[in-house]
């Protein structure tokens, strides 16, 4: 019987948390990157698969490096690239693995697979601690003091200590997304029982059970394309031959996509956390500052919705029925318009809860406005009559002097009212200078950096 065949690969992607696709920012990041990966090219790949309507309004795409590194002594292949909207994408494939038997190739890709999570997850928590988020639940594992042999969270503090400064900021989703492909021989493939052991990533059941799982003995239903692939969301496994660079093509742009709003909607989740804090533990807020920040909000909005088009198009950006329906797939298969719903549910209501909230201290605001100015037409009204009562004795009085400058009552009663009238006046231009200093400071508050603090 012939050797069955399978191989194991790695879609895996970080935030860099904004972008850096402006003309001269761009250029100067991929300068500097260029000293650091001197094979640094445009990603020619995706150019047969789209349409040019498409790539005229998309971002071009970069490799950084393609490398040997050597997991568990094993050569395996690591490409690094670049999405200047804000996105590192690494793609580690192992080398091929052999067996005589569908349950053992199962096995073996399964164990290759357990001890992929078992050294990324020592660099992972390295990178998570370092970037302060290593905290709730996450606070009761120990940071391993040495990272294993991945070194992903290394590679990417790299290229970030390289264009940090240009990066247009925004909130950085910390934490990463990885999704594992199985590449199998046709033989291999043909096994349902294998199919299935290594798209449940069900280990137990492969080395226990002799691959005893099939479709019928679970719940979740598989998606796929006939003869090509199977997925259920967090694995896929595929016929190797099948494996095109348009079908890779297709997985890439579905999983940034899906990294994308996912990390947008964590973003939404930390103003709204944000807002909750300041709004309710700190009632000096006023409407100015709850004003700008909306503004600020609906500006991230729209970037996170404009920069997610493409992903619910797929007629729009794909060059035929095939490209679109492996498309489409995919992107059924990471729950793409789910995770769209649900960034819309959270961005609606913190725009709501804003809107409220400014109501609400407008509320305030007005009544205190009307409670000092009736409080100084009050003192204006008393300073008046005081004024006139002090004229009062001079005017009636016998001893008079003739001199008007000499009149030390007239004098005072008039010094009385002038100053009632710039007292007044006064503290209503300098109530409506501060209001607009104010708000000129609050519109120029950088609010990623307030929210990150």
């Amino acid at each position: 019987m012939e050797e069955l065949r399978g191989s194991l690969l790695y879609s895996i992607r970080y935030d860099l948390g904004g972008s850096i696709v402006e003309e001269g920012v761009l250029d100067t990041c991929l300068a500097r990157m260029r000293e650091v990966f001197p094979d640094l090219r445009p990603r020619l790949s995706d150019l047969s698969v789209f349409n040019f309507s498409y790539l005229a309004r998309a971002d071009q795409k970069y490799v950084l490096a393609e490398e040997e590194i050597i997991f568990k002594g094993q050569h395996w292949h690591l490409r690094t690239e670049l999405d200047p909207a804000g996105t590192l994408g690494f793609w580690l494939q192992s080398p091929k693995y052999e067996a005589k038997e569908p349950c053992e190739l199962a096995k073996r890709l399964l164990g290759s697979h357990q001890q992929f999570l078992d050294d990324k997850n020592l660099d992972y928590l390295i990178y998570l601690s370092r970037n302060g988020e290593v905290r709730g639940r996450l606070s009761s594992f120990e940071i391993p003091a040495d990272r294993g042999e991945l070194d992903f969270g290394r590679r990417v503090d790299q290229i970030l200590s390289l264009i940090s400064d240009q990066v247009a900021q925004r909130k950085r989703y910390k934490f990463h997304d990885f999704r594992p492909i199985f590449l199998l021989s046709d033989d291999a493939f043909a096994s349902e029982e294998t199919r299935n052991a290594l798209v449940f990533l069900d280990q137990n059941s492969a080395i226990k059970q002799g691959c005893g799982l099939n479709s019928s003995a679970t719940d979740e239903p598989l998606r796929g394309s006939e003869g090509r692939y199977v997925a259920n969301t967090w694995s896929f496994v595929v016929r190797e031959q099948c494996w095109t660079n348009e079908l890779e093509q297709m997985f890439s742009h579905a999983h940034s996509h899906w990294f994308q709003i996912h990390g947008s909607i964590f973003e939404i989740r930390d103003l709204e956390a944000y807002i909750d804090r300041t709004v309710i533990k700190r009632r000096e807020l006023n409407v100015a500052y709850l004003q700008s920040f909306g503004r600020f909000l609906e500006a991230r909005k729209n970037e996170m919705f404009s920069s997610i088009f493409a992903a619910q198009n797929s007629d729009f950006i794909t060059k035929n029925a095939q490209y679109r329906d492996d498309l489409e797939i995919f992107m059924t298969d990471f729950g793409i318009d789910k995770q769209i719903g649900i960034l819309k549910d959270f961005a609606e209501r913190i725009s709501n809860y804003i809107v409220e909230q400014n109501n609400y201290l407008s509320l305030l605001e007005s009544r205190a406005l009307n409670r000092n100015t009736k409080m100084l037409e009050v003192l204006f009204l008393l300073n008046t009559a005081a004024g006139i009562a002090a004229f009062a004795p001079s005017i009636f009085s016998s001893d008079i002097q003739p001199e008007f400058v000499f009149d030390l009552p007239r004098m005072l009663a008039l010094l009385i009212l002038f100053g009632s009238f710039i007292f007044y006046f006064g503290v209503i231009f300098l109530g409506s200078q501060l209001s607009r200093r104010e708000q000129v400071a609050v519109a120029k508050k950088d609010w990623m950096k307030m929210v990150d603090d």
